[in-house]
Parts: C-alpha cells; sequence; structure tokens
C-alpha cells in the first residue's frame, strides 16, 4: 500500500526550513535550554555561611577554623565572643553552620586530654545539613589523624603507619565531583524530547491557524500519516 508519510513530510519540512521562528525554536531554544538548567541546575554545596566563637583565642583554635574557612564548602560571614550570640545567627538566617570552640580548647588538646567543640546546622534545609554534617565530620576527622600523628612524632614514635588504612576515594571523569557534569548530559536527551514534541503540535496549531487543517483532515491521508509526516521533519532537527 502506497503511502503519503514522505510527501506530508516534505511539505513540513519546506514550512520548516522557511518559517524563521520554528528554526529558532529548533536550534537556539535547546541551547539555551541546556545552558540555563545546566548551570541553574546544581546540587554542589558550596560557600556555607560559617559564623564561629571563639573563647580560646589561641593557635590550635586558630587552626581548627582555618580547617574550616579554608576549604571551599564554608565561608565565614560573622564571629561571635558569646556562644549564646550563634543561636541567633541560625534564627536570622546570618549563618548555616556555627561553630563554638570553648576555653581551653588548645591546652586541653596539647595535655592530650581532649575536648568538646560544638557545631550547630540549619536543619530547615534537610538536604544541606545533610551534605553540611558529612562535610564537618570530614574536617574533624582530618584533625584527629593529624593531631594524633603530631602527637606521635613528638615522643619519638613514627607516625607513617597512621592511620593503618588510609581510604582515599578517587571518582572517575568527574574528579571535583560537579554535578553539573553529571546533569547536563541527560538534561540533552530530555531537552530534545520536549523540543520535538514541541515543534510537533506547534506544526498542527500552525496549520489550525492558516486554516488549513480542515483541507489536510478531508485528503485521503489517514491521521498516522499526518502525524508521522509531521514528526519525521522535526525529530532530527534538536
Amino acid at each position: 500500500m502506497k503511502t503519503r508519510i514522505p510527501a506530508i513530510a516534505r511539505k513540513e519540512f519546506l514550512h520548516i526550513i522557511r518559517d524563521w521562528r520554528t528554526l529558532l525554536i529548533a536550534f537556539v531554544l535547546p541551547i539555551l535550554l541546556i545552558l540555563l538548567f545546566g548551570f541553574a541546575i546544581t546540587f554542589d554545596i558550596r560557600d556555607l555561611k560559617l559564623a564561629v566563637a571563639d573563647e580560646d583565642r589561641t593557635a590550635a583554635s586558630r587552626a581548627l577554623m582555618e580547617r574550616f574557612t579554608g576549604s571551599r564548602y564554608f565561608r565565614l560571614v560573622a564571629t561571635a565572643s558569646d556562644p549564646g550570640d550563634l543561636i541567633a545567627l541560625l534564627d536570622s538566617g546570618e549563618a548555616q553552620i556555627v561553630l563554638s570552640i570553648p576555653k581551653d580548647y588548645g591546652r586541653n588538646i596539647e595535655r592530650w586530654e581532649g575536648d568538646t567543640v560544638q557545631v550547630l546546622l540549619d536543619g530547615s534545609e534537610s538536604n544541606t545539613a545533610t551534605i553540611a554534617a558529612g562535610y564537618v565530620e570530614a574536617i574533624l576527622a582530618g584533625l584527629n589523624i593529624s593531631t594524633v600523628k603530631e602527637v606521635l612524632s613528638r615522643g619519638g614514635v613514627p607516625s607513617r603507619g597512621i592511620p593503618p588504612v588510609d581510604m582515599q576515594i578517587r571518582v572517575w571523569f568527574n574528579p571535583e565531583v560537579n554535578s553539573t557534569y553529571t546533569i547536563v548530559p541527560g538534561l540533552v536527551a530530555v531537552i530534545m524530547v520536549v523540543i520535538a514534541a514541541l515543534l510537533t503540535s506547534l506544526t498542527v496549531v500552525r496549520e489550525r491557524e492558516l486554516g488549513s487543517l480542515e483541507g489536510l483532515i478531508a485528503t485521503p491521508a489517514r491521521k498516522y500519516e499526518i502525524i508521522m509526516g509531521k514528526m519525521l521533519p522535526i525529530w532530527p532537527s534538536p
């Protein structure tokens, strides 16, 4: 049985190449959407607003602060003399995470007695708080290992094998774990499907606006032939 799909597809192809608006939607809009969503949608948590109350003010407390501020995940926005002021910073939204370093922190670390450091997180955004808590745990774990190595080296004990198992995670093809590189490849396929469906619907609407839809329906062409003929020239365009 002879099909009319090629004839309808040829007619639709001529309509597309003669209409600059359709060409704009087919080639420019996908690029704009990829750039927009590729840089606007990100799951990376960086520059978390950090507030610190350092009651110790020693080299050890400053070293702890530098471990936070020296990373790309935290940005120091406020310092407080009283740890009680940190709660107000969290409540007002000026800080997303607060760090309270108690008195005698440096002396207790020096004596190998240990100490307690308080870290509070704004849990209004659970995903951000969970990721930030992981960053804090990694920073404090690194601090503990460095302190152990330093104390052992002072006592003449080689710290080369501390910790016994040194776990180092490396990510292939995306070492910085940038979520944009993960989102964009899948986004390309989604945008192609969306643009193809959009252009197909626009061709039907254009037939309606020009008043030629009734004439097209009155032809011997069947419904599936009309739809397939309109889709074929559009699907390769995205």
